[in-house]
């Protein structure tokens, strides 16, 4: 390699390394998202001795997610840094990490270290915008190496048994935070099939360790939180999909859904002019596993579109590196067609535009409710009476205030009162019904916040347009009525009414 090519790699790697940086100094002036706050609260409380499950983290998704939040939470206590900082930088070095494993392997690969890296820094740190340190984007963090080995071993490469095992054991921390994510490496490995017809090649030290890890994890379930198997999955089946789904129509009115077929069929039509096809193949099977995915959970939410956004990036991404290439040198091959190159940087400009313009999270009412409950809770203990988590969180991260629930919010009452007002009244449903109003209950009696927040919206989301009352609702069982008789209200923002404990906590004559 000449000097001046020397010069300009370390030039494009400084500006790479200037981006990471940026985007983590950026980062730490942000919001953080309901969900990440929600984690961030929960894994503190399971350093503090609690119970997954039990007391503490009663919801819908697995643990792994929440274990991997802990390292974040535990830096903070030890550092003494805001747990928000000390979360997102822990994300940033875990993204330093993925990008690290890759730049070996696609320099093994032949692909451009440089272009595949801009790629994927860009996938990993701007475009995952708000969501940023949410579950989809920390699993294409974590399954990013993974990729490109795949990649590797599509090409007829080789890989150190040490790290096609870190790689293996990396992906299996990203692809089990969700059951459905487990379906990519499964059409990864059909992908290879097609073109080795060697099944015996499917027990390399990645595809062990990752099933290893999956396997470890799983049992980790039955052990450590049988609650999870025993309690939350029952109730999710009974309720969760009943409020929580949107129509296919919803669900497909997302700019992917289009271009997903429309890229697939560029790749088809075009693989063999492109220079890193086999990255395309790798990315786009990867894509449409994700979809399926996305499909599957029936919500249309943006993070979870966010995997198949990403792949789609790689794929157009390394389609417009590779015709770039192309144009320097002298090929025999028939290039990428011209006027295709244009339309993947435009398209890559649009994924680019959402992330740039909204790259960080906001919540309308954060900022109006932290002054009540920092002047009235200070130190002390908040509830929300609310099934949306967006309105308890990040309010309790950003107030420093304790949380008196085992659950971000009451996610089981919109399907249990959809199904009550069906008529739809079964046996299940009332054990729903018992366990909320009991754990309510017990919650507040243990930890007594001293701000209670109440949704009083008429048409709350996913209540399928019915008046759920939650003050009637819990007022049914006596226990509640004495509580609430030691509450006051102080304020009104819009909809949410506020309420103190009394001074004395004596009972309203």
């Amino acid at each position: 390699m000449t000097a001046p090519e020397v010069f300009r790699d370390r030039a494009e790697l400084a500006v790479l390394a200037l981006v990471f940086l940026a985007s983590a100094v950026l980062r730490l002036d942000q919001t953080v998202n309901n969900d990440i706050a929600w984690y961030l609260y929960a894994a503190g409380t399971l350093l503090d001795g609690g119970v997954p499950y039990d007391d503490i983290f009663f919801e819908v998704n697995p643990p792994l997610m929440l274990y991997l939040t802990v390292p974040a939470v535990a830096a903070a206590r030890l550092t003494g840094l805001f747990v928000v900082h000390a979360y997102f930088l822990y994300v940033f070095a875990v993204v330093a990490l993925s990008l690290a494993l890759t730049w070996r392997l696609v320099d093994d690969y032949g692909a451009p270290r440089k272009g595949f890296l801009a790629v994927a820094v860009f996938v990993l740190v701007i475009l995952p915008a708000a969501d940023f340190g949410q579950r989809e984007p920390m699993m294409v963090t974590l399954a990013m190496p993974y990729f490109a080995l795949a990649i590797l071993r599509a090409s007829g490469h080789d890989c150190p048994t040490a790290m096609a095992i870190l790689i293996g054991g990396l992906a299996a921390l990203g692809f089990a935070i969700k059951p459905h994510f487990l379906l990519v490496p499964v059409l990864l490995e059909l992908y290879r099939l097609t073109y080795s017809r060697d099944l015996g090649a499917m027990f390399r030290a990645e595809t062990l360790a990752l099933a290893a890890g999956v396997a470890f994890y799983l049992s980790s379930i039955l052990v450590f939180t049988p609650d999870y198997v025993s309690r939350v999955v029952p109730f999710a089946l009974e309720v969760y999909n009943a409020a929580y789904r949107n129509t296919l129509g919803f669900v497909m009115n997302r700019p992917e859904a289009w271009l997903l077929p429309a890229v697939l069929v560029t790749h088809g039509l075009t693989r063999r002019r492109q220079r890193f096809a086999i990255a395309g193949d790798v990315f786009l099977v990867a894509s449409v596993g994700f979809f399926i995915a996305y499909l599957a959970q029936m919500k249309g939410w943006n993070y979870h579109i966010h995997p198949t956004r990403s792949m789609l990036a790689m794929a157009l991404g390394l389609m417009v590196t590779g015709a770039l290439l192309d144009s320097r040198e002298t090929i025999t091959r028939p290039r990428f067609p011209l006027a295709l190159t244009l339309t993947a940087i435009a398209v890559l400009a649009g994924l680019s535009l959402r992330p740039l313009v909204l790259s960080g999270y906001h919540n309308e009412h954060l900022d109006r409710l932290l002054p009540i409950v920092r002047e009235h809770a200070g130190g002390k203990a908040i509830y929300f009476i609310s099934s949306n988590t967006w309105t308890g969180f990040p309010l309790v991260t950003y107030a420093e205030v304790e949380w008196s629930s085992r659950a971000a919010s009451l996610w089981l009452l919109p399907g249990y009162a959809r199904a009550r007002e069906a008529g739809e009244m079964s046996p299940g449903l009332r054990d729903i019904e018992r366990y909320t109003i009991d754990t309510v209950v017990a919650d507040l009696t243990a930890k007594p916040p001293a701000v209670i927040l109440l949704d009083e919206r008429r048409d709350k989301p996913w209540y399928g347009g019915i008046d759920f009352d939650f003050i009637a609702f819990f007022s049914t069982d006596p226990r509640f009525v004495e509580i609430w008789r030691n509450y006051e209200p102080i304020a009104v923002v819009e909809e949410f009414h506020i309420y103190r404990r009394r001074n004395d906590g004596a009972a309203a004559p």
